[in-house]
This record gives C-alpha cells, structure tokens and sequence, in this order.
C-alpha cells in the first residue's frame, strides 16, 4: 500500500508541491485571522505524516538531530516535555510494536542476543513493581515514558542501523548539531571568562545544568576519536573530527562536571582493560571489593561514624579550586548530601526488598527513612532530586531483583565489548563496538553519582549505544559464520 501511495506521489510532484504551497498561504492567512500562531504548524504537520507514511527511517534520522537541540516545556504541576523528540518517540514505540507483524521475514536476531534479554528482562520486571508502587500513577508514568524511550532509542536504532554506512549516518547527525549547540554554551561562557559560577546557568535551554552538559560531552568523545580513522588524514573530515575531538576535551572541562573529568580517565582504564582481556577479573574483584565494603560499613551500623559536620559541610559555588578541596576532605555538601540520601535509600531497601516502592518513588518516601545525622543544610531539596546513585535508587524504587538485572546487563555490556574488541578482524567495525562500549561506560560511571540515565539527553544514548553494540555484535557472528560455511 505504501508503495503504491508512493509511486502516485512521483508521478504528480508538481501537483503535491502545488497542493503544499495551498495549504501554507491558507494556514497563514487563518493564523492571522484568528490570531492563534499554532495553525502555522499544520503545513509541517502534514509534511511529516506524508515522509512518516513513505520512510519513517527519514523521521528517525530527524529525531537524531534534534536530540541535541531539545528543550524542556513545563506543562504544569510536575509535567515537562521534551521538544520535539519526546511525541516522535510516541511514534516509534507504535512503529516498533507493529512492525514485527507487518513486516515478512522480520529478523529477532536482535532481540534474542544476550543484552536484548536483559533489556527486555528489566521492562518485563518495571510491570509488577508499578502495580506495588506506592504511587500508581506517576508509576504509571515512568513505565510509559520508559517504554516509549526503549521503543525508540534501543529497539528503533536495532531496526534501522543494520549497515557500517547507517552508523556513520547517524554519528554525522548527532556529532554536529552537539558541535554547534556547544558552540553557543563556550561563546555564552566565555563572556563570563569561563567562570566556575556561570558554568550551571549557560546552557539552557538545551541541557538543564552543567552537569548533563559535560557528560553528554563526554559521551560523544569515545565515538569522535574512533571517526577519525574512517577518513585519511589531510581530509577536511578528519581534519574537522580531530579539532572537533580536542574541542569536545576542552568542554568536558569548561564544563566543571567532576564525574565527567575523572570518566575520561576511566574509559582509557577499561579500554586497556578490554585490549588486555582482564574486564571480568577487574569485575569479579570489583564486586569482592564492593560486597566486603558494604559488609563493613552496614554491620553494627558502622556508617554512623561516617556522618557528616553539619556546620563544616561547604559549597563553593563560585570557587572551583575550594570546590575540589572540599570534595577531598570529605566536607563538599553534595557528596555529604549524597550519603545523607544513601542512607535513607539504604533502609527503604530493607522496608521493601522485593518489588521497592515504585518507579518515580523515592522522593516521596525517603525523608521517612533518613537518618538525621546525615543531614546538611540542603536537605530541604527544593528540586526533587532522587538518590545521585542509580543503582541504589533502582533498588530502592524496584527492588534488590531489579538492580541485579540492571547490574548484570552493565557487567555483559563490558564483557561484550571485550569480545567484540578481540574477535572483530574489520577494524573499522570494531571500532565502532568498542566506541559504543565506552561510551556506555561514561554513562555508567556517571551513574554512580548521578541518575542521569532518565534524562532525555543521556538515556537516549545509552540506548543508542547499546543497540549499535549489539549490531557489531551481531554482524560479527554473521561473518564468522559465513567463513565458516565457506571453509567447509
């Protein structure tokens, strides 16, 4: 049907470019009748129906570059949306729900492979936790929106980048827009001389603070420097990925984001890791590590020695060399504000270990269960901000299963990444997985500190991220086993 509708399009062009140019001079002329700007959207609302019907792939290459020039519109109460990308994500949640039964021969390849399961896994589990929540609605909520942002960035990205050249497409879409954007934030800083204080408030309307700023940077990095050897040098598009590689370093660190200035350190840690095959050792002693420290502090109640001075807790907000004094010597007031919420998180666990207390859920709940020794003097917390440490929030709002799976699936993406490091033979194809991987581990370290993975700037990559992943993966057992066949 699409087809036959498109061919009709082609042979009366003129008459659709006629019909077009009508619909625009009579929105214009209505909008100014009747004073109401919004029927001046009605021309490109059936532009975008028509290139939706004949090749949605063009609207989610759209998508892409509007991920880095979206912007938050308040709806009122709680409500915000993202502009434009959060209604196209509606859209492709429907696309990737039909698709498998309007499409012969549809390949789950991808959603058999190892990470799809856990991803799955973890949307299946969200289903029984919102109907426990404490909060059924705004539950509802997160559950929705989650699946309308999995639909789109994981599972979209896993039917439409099947080819190195569709990669490549969608790195020259998300690289420079995220370019330009960043542009403008250095040109507004650097009216400030670059100040530590204004770093927070010259970035809207497309990132809401300094912090989702410098790990989108930070992000992207892994994906510029593995673009460069696509090109010969002297090129003008090597040339413009290597400037713009130094360029994105400097805005990672105009960007006075610490967890993004120590994860350019941490991605070189786990790419040598992953070259020398020694992810799942550096893993198995992490999680001894881990486990042993937390068998320490939580036993006797050990952590209660650790609280913090209520009146020494510091923040510098317009002094970053006090600011990283203060975080060494353990009297910086977001770190102290942190452990103050990891406690309280720490007993909700224990309240309710098996579904948590719902998606979205934290806030409302976790005054309930601080310890008031970990207080500091912004507690209060007027921006409803959650736990700064996603695993224990999933823990907290999904219970222990549910951080376990996502856990796991943030271990499989490293050992992943190691394999498709050692057996991919085409280096440009194992690039792009290794690129992938590490830009992942950017978010996940980040996630330590932040729970920045439910923002729409940086959940959409991880996403992305994991869904090209498992792509080089999956292309990669395609070959081998094409080799195979042949030398047989």
């Amino acid at each position: 049907m699409f087809a036959t509708l498109k061919e009709q399009l082609d042979k009366n062009l003129i008459k659709v470019f006629y019909a077009l140019s009508a619909l625009i001079v009579v929105s214009l002329f209505l909008a100014i009748i009747t004073e109401q700007n919004f029927i001046l959207l009605i021309p490109f609302l059936v532009v975008g129906g028509v290139i939706t019907i004949l090749d949605y792939k063009l609207v989610f290459y759209f998508l892409i570059i509007c991920l880095p020039l979206s912007f938050s519109v308040y709806l009122g109460g709680n409500a915000f949306v993202e502009l434009p990308t959060e209604p196209l994500m509606i859209l492709f949640l429907v696309i990737v729900l039909f698709r498998p039964f309007v499409v012969k021969n549809y390949d789950f390849k991808f959603n058999h492979h190892t990470l799809s399961l856990f991803m799955i896994a973890q949307l299946l589990w969200l289903i029984p936790v919102t109907l426990n929540s404490t909060d059924l609605v705004i539950s509802v909520k997160y559950l929705v929106s989650k699946y309308w942002y999995i639909g789109t960035f994981f599972f979209a990205t896993g039917i439409f980048i099947k080819k190195v050249r569709d990669f490549k497409l969608l790195f020259w879409l998300l690289f420079v827009p995220a370019l330009l954007v960043s542009f403008i934030i250095t040109f507004r800083h650097a009216t400030h001389n670059f100040e530590f204080y204004w770093a927070n408030y010259i970035n809207g309307p497309f990132y809401d603070n300094h912090v989702i700023y410098g790990t989108y940077m930070a992000t992207i990095l892994p994906y510029v420097f593995f673009a460069r050897k696509w090109y010969a040098k002297g090129t003008w598009k090597y040339r413009l990925l290597n400037y713009g590689f130094f360029y994105f370093i400097f805005a990672v660190g105009i960007s006075y984001t610490r967890a993004s200035w120590l994860s350019l350190i941490i991605i070189v840690a786990v790419y040598f890791l992953m070259k020398w095959k020694l992810i799942k050792p550096t893993i198995i002693a992490a999680l001894i590590v881990l486990a042993g420290l937390l068998t320490y502090i939580l036993s006797n109640y050990k952590y209660v020695e650790y609280a913090p001075n209520f009146e020494k807790t510091i923040f510098h907000e317009g002094d970053i060399a006090g600011h990283l004094a203060a975080t060494y010597s353990f009297e910086d007031v977001s770190g102290m504000e942190r452990i103050y919420r990891w406690v309280a998180a720490k007993n909700m666990i224990a309240a309710r270990p098996w579904l948590g207390f719902g998606t979205n859920c934290f806030y409302d709940n976790y005054r309930h269960y601080a310890v008031r020794s970990f207080e500091t003097y912004v507690s209060d917390n007027p921006e409803k901000s959650t736990t700064h440490n996603y695993f224990i929030m999933v823990a907290s709002e999904q219970g222990i299963f549910g951080s376990l799976l996502f856990l796991s699936l943030c271990i499989a993406i490293l050992v992943v990444g190691q394999r498709v490091y050692h057996e991919v033979e085409d280096k440009e194809l194992r690039n792009i997985g290794v690129a992938a991987t590490l830009s992942m581990t950017v978010l996940i370290f980040h996630l330590l500190l932040n729970d920045l993975i439910e923002t729409d700037k940086l959940g959409t990559l991880f996403f992305m991220a994991l869904a090209i992943l498992i792509r080089v993966d999956l292309w990669n057992k395609s070959k081998r086993k094409l080799d195979s066949g042949s030398s047989n």
